[in-house]
């Protein structure tokens, strides 16, 4: 992965937390791990990173991503980044309570949808549940999060 640039990362927030989505020159998303570990629960970020696979993390000298605060940093400067693989292996292979809601989601409801119809649509949970200003918050915020990562990979 060449150098992080501004430019190329995206800030999104999770239940007040600050998601950072890197786009790589390939089209590929890129997550700070630390981050992502925060969200989950987990104690020590490595106790993450670990569990995945080679191809789902890498990590980076505190050169190729010098705007990125020292506290995402590993003792040895180093940034570790998961990929969006690496992502679902966390979300889904964690047994920590953080992490319990949104795999139920994803393993009860999208999947199985997705596995009967070929897709998975928000309208339909629109339909049934009471929209409220929050909820429609939150629709319209993935909403922009997925036109925004489209966008950056086609440009």
């Amino acid at each position: 992965m060449n150098i992080i640039s501004k430019e190329n990362i995206l800030n999104f927030d999770f239940h007040s937390n600050n998601i950072s989505v890197f786009l790589d020159e390939n089209g590929g998303i890129w997550f700070i791990a630390k981050q992502i570990s925060d969200i989950l629960g987990y104690s020590r970020t490595n106790k993450m990173v670990e569990r995945l696979d080679d191809d789902e993390n890498k990590t980076i000298p505190r050169k190729s991503a010098s705007f990125i605060p020292d506290e995402f940093f590993g003792n040895q400067g180093l940034l570790s980044i998961i990929n969006e693989w690496g992502l679902y292996t966390s979300i889904l292979g964690s047994k920590l309570p953080n992490a319990k809601d949104f795999k139920k989601w994803v393993t009860r409801e999208v999947l199985p949808e997705i596995r009967k119809t070929g897709s998975y649509s928000i309208e339909k949970k629109i339909e049934t549940e009471k929209l409220t200003p929050q909820k429609s918050l939150e629709i319209v915020e993935v909403g922009i999060q997925i036109l925004t990562i489209e966008s950056n990979r086609t440009n």
